[in-house]
């Protein structure tokens, strides 16, 4: 078989890691300064995608949470009443189940782009072998984060800091929900506190960009790639089966894309 590198994203190679398999190694220290920092390295060597790919994912979200609103006006009802309430809860989680399907997309977007590798915006569309597995990890994260927040806010917090990284072990692994939500808390023992301080972080700089537009979406961008970034420390999944085959062979070109060639065989390239 010969290797097209503008084909779509061949699901083939998430599915080969269906139950977590592989391709994890030691987790690694990481900083919040030294994940932002590289995450705005990779964001300057793939600016389009990494910057309107996110766009793209959250826009029917958008349009949905609009269209609420909108019913609450047409209708009459007051901003603060059950019925007004019943409405964006409604849509709110119909708004779930579709932008789910962009979120798998986007992860992959960016966890190769935390990889140092380019993604296209077909990635986007790639979340159907993901989508019911990521699903069941939301609701799930939804229905723990939810309980805790309401028993004080504080069990909320770490119950959303010790499981964030779940959707990325589907996504990456192919892991189950439930096996996702175990794998994200063992990797976040002793790391949800830096986590916390990266939000922190990315709060005050969304603040700041806010100032014009385009900074806004360029920070998005940024704290995206970190995320994933953070990922591949904490879980030491530095290479993915999401990586398409190379064009070398089993081996691979040495040192991977990017590379300089591989040597011509003895005698040179086309000896017998």
């Amino acid at each position: 078989m010969t290797f097209n590198p503008y084909a779509p994203p061949d699901d083939t190679h998430q599915s080969a890691a269906e139950g977590g398999g592989g391709f994890a190694g030691a987790p690694q220290e990481w900083g919040v300064e030294e994940i932002l920092r590289l995450g705005w390295d990779r964001v300057k060597a793939d600016w389009p995608v990494l910057i309107f790919a996110p766009l793209l994912a959250f826009a029917p979200g958008q349009f949905m949470g609009m269209a609420s609103s909108r019913i609450v006006q047409r209708m009459g009802m007051a901003p603060l009443s059950k019925e007004a309430f019943a409405v964006s809860f409604g849509i709110g989680f119909l708004t779930m189940f579709v932008q789910t399907y962009f979120q798998g997309g986007l992860l992959r977007i960016m966890l190769r782009a935390a990889r140092g590798q380019s993604a296209s915006f077909g990635e986007l569309f790639a979340g159907g072998s993901v989508y019911l597995k990521l699903l069941g990890v939301n609701l799930l994260l939804y229905l723990a984060v939810m309980s805790g927040t309401l028993l004080l806010i504080v069990p909320g917090i770490i119950l959303g800091l010790g499981f964030a990284m779940a959707p990325y072990y589907v996504v990456d692994a192919g892991m189950g929900p439930l096996q996702a939500l175990g794998a994200s808390w063992d990797a976040m023992r002793g790391n949800k506190g830096r986590l916390f301080l990266f939000g922190l972080v990315s709060f005050v700089l969304i603040m700041i960009a806010m100032c014009t537009c385009v900074g806004v979406i360029v920070a998005q961008a940024v704290i995206y790639v970190g995320w994933a970034i953070i990922f591949t420390r904490v879980s030491g999944r530095a290479a993915s089966p999401l990586d398409p085959p190379s064009p070398y062979g089993q081996g691979g070109a040495s040192g991977g894309y990017g590379a300089s060639p591989m040597p011509p065989p003895g005698g040179g390239w086309g000896a017998a």
